[in-house]
C-alpha cells in the first residue's frame, strides 16, 4: 500500500529532465514619433538627455519617424522630438533591471524530489547490503 502512495505521488509531481535558461540584451532603444493623424515625424530633431540633464545623443528621425540609440544600462533617459512647431517628450527608465528567479514551489518541490532520490539509494543500497 505505501508502494502505491508513494507512486501515486511521483506521477502527481511535474519533472523537470534539464533547466533551460533565458537571457536577453538591449542593443538599442528605438523611439516612434508621429502626428496626431498618424502621419510619421520625418526629419524631427532628436534629442537625448541623461538623468543628469546633459546631452547624451541627438540626431534626425528616420522616414518612418524612427529614432534609435545606444542606450547605457543603469541610465534614464529623457528624449525630446521637436518638428515644424510641435515637440512632444518621452522617459526610458533602464535604471533598474529586473532578474526573474524561479517561483519558490518549483525550488521546493526540485528540493524534495533531490532529497526522495537519496532516499531512494539510501534505501537501495540498504537492502543489497541484507
Amino acid at each position: 500500500m505505501r508502494i502505491l502512495i508513494f507512486l501515486i505521488i511521483l506521477l502527481l509531481i511535474p519533472v523537470n529532465a534539464h533547466r533551460m535558461y533565458v537571457d536577453y540584451k538591449i542593443n538599442e532603444i528605438e523611439v516612434y514619433a508621429w502626428y496626431g493623424g498618424g502621419e510619421s515625424v520625418v526629419n524631427g530633431n532628436v534629442k537625448v538627455y541623461r538623468s543628469d540633464g546633459s546631452l547624451y545623443v541627438e540626431g534626425k528621425t528616420d522616414e518612418n519617424g524612427t529614432f534609435r540609440f545606444k542606450p547605457e544600462i543603469g541610465e534614464t533617459y529623457r528624449v525630446v522630438i521637436e518638428s515644424m512647431g510641435h515637440r512632444a517628450e518621452c522617459n526610458v527608465n533602464l535604471s533598474k533591471v529586473v532578474v526573474r528567479e524561479e517561483p519558490m514551489y518549483l525550488k521546493v518541490v526540485s528540493g524534495l524530489g533531490y532529497l526522495m532520490g537519496l532516499a531512494g539509494i539510501s534505501l537501495y543500497v540498504a537492502r543489497r547490503r541484507r
